[in-house]
């Protein structure tokens, strides 16, 4: 009877030879944790089911899948197991083209001599745990990169919405657009995921990134001039949307039909920029033909407008992220658009927020005042201490 190995990490063999599956376990069953399969689609089925694998060995010839398909499949769905493929000296020809094209670790030629064998498959476990330990060690070292940054996003641009003179409310309207993005659920997964595909060769310019980044924000927000205010503007949902998209008529866009709306003490032409953003950046992260709906909701003395996509690309959204965003060499133009919108709508009074839905879609909602005209709001303490307080429960699970 083979006594159980302590080895806390797994060995795949396959091959459709029954006495080889045999042997491989009678030989190194008692030094290692051996789980064999006979074909390549069972073996494909036991790896799905549990993730303790770190090596798989498999012969190439093989009824249906060869044995260079299947780590092929497994370089490109688990790429940190190691993947060996033993083969006869009449199929070398194959076991060196999975090694050029990168599929392989080593191949092992039949018959084994079960010594050196034995030192492929410690050498692997040992690769793997020495490869497994530095890639633990280099996401701790990344992820305190991404809390500073995007610490350093929030922070830098409440401070630097608050420096702007020609825009009232610039500094509260931020803030109030950054808590309702941090409290926005699914985000954080997503975020995570999206962070994840950074090259790290390109960390040690993340520094030169963001500047551009701030600089270019900061500049787009310093520039933008909001109209002034000379009569209360009357919506109509229907023309404003057919009229509002520079784009052109976008299909499967449905307004809901005007009624006796309150006036919004909002310029005509700011209210066009606002909502003309809000339909382009929905027709351009939804996905398909998925339909874009425009509601109007008055509460109080305030008139809101809802635009949602049913469904969108979420990495397309996250791409135009103020805070969100992957780092990248070139700003996103719909980065400091945004945060011009968002100033704008803060300018007059308003707000705007830009989550996702539960559904999978995206939503843009302005509120608007209807009844008196809005006196600056000035930033308090209290407020930025529940940026904080937002922001730590954000990035808390993300990153714990």
């Amino acid at each position: 009877m083979h006594k159980v190995s302590s080895e806390p990490f797994r060995i795949l063999f396959v091959d459709d030879e029954v006495q080889a599956v045999k042997y491989f376990e009678k030989a190194f069953g008692r030094r290692f944790s051996v789980q064999t399969a006979t074909n390549a689609d069972e073996a494909v089925a036991i790896l799905e089911s549990r993730d303790d694998f770190a090596v798989v060995v498999t012969d190439q010839r093989m009824p249906g899948r060869t044995g260079v398909s299947l780590l092929s499949y497994l370089r490109e769905r688990r790429p940190e197991i190691i993947r060996i493929l033993t083969t006869a000296y009449a199929d070398l020809d194959s076991a060196i083209a999975g090694v050029n094209s990168g599929e392989i670790f080593r191949y092992i030629t039949k018959p084994w001599n079960l010594k050196a064998l034995e030192a492929e498959l410690a050498h692997a476990l040992d690769f793997f745990t020495i490869r497994r330990e530095r890639n633990q060690l280099l996401n701790e070292k990344l992820a305190v990169v991404h809390k500073t940054v995007l610490r350093d996003r929030v922070f830098s641009l409440a401070a630097a919405s608050s420096a702007l003179p020609s825009v009232d409310n610039a500094a509260v309207s931020s803030v109030t657009f950054m808590l309702d993005c941090l409290k926005s659920d699914g985000l954080a997964p997503a975020m995570a995921r999206s962070w994840a595909a950074f090259p790290s060769r390109d960390y040690w310019q993340l520094p030169i990134m963001e500047c551009r980044r701030a600089q270019a924000t900061l500049a787009g927000m310093a520039a933008l001039r909001c109209p002034a205010l000379v009569a209360p503007t009357t919506v109509d949902l229907v023309k404003l949307f057919a009229a509002s998209y520079e784009g052109g008529p976008i299909p499967n866009v449905v307004a809901q039909h005007s009624r006796s709306w309150p006036a919004v003490l909002v310029p005509h032409e700011a209210l066009s920029e606002i909502t003309n953003f809000m339909i382009a950046r929905l027709a351009s992260w939804r996905t398909g033909d998925a339909s874009i709906h425009i509601a109007a909701v008055v509460d109080g003395d305030e008139f809101g407008i809802a635009a949602e996509a049913s469904s969108v690309d979420l990495a397309a959204a996250l791409s135009e992220s103020p805070i969100l965003s992957l780092p990248k060499h070139t700003v996103e133009p719909g980065i400091v658009e945004m945060m011009r919108m968002v100033l704008m709508a803060g300018h007059y009074g308003g707000r705007l927020s830009s989550t996702p839905t539960t559904a999978g879609g995206w939503r843009f909602r302005i509120s608007l005042p209807t009844a008196t005209v809005q006196v600056p709001r000035p930033m308090s303490e209290q407020r930025l201490e529940d940026l904080l307080d937002a922001y730590d429960r954000f990035i808390a699970p993300t990153y714990s």
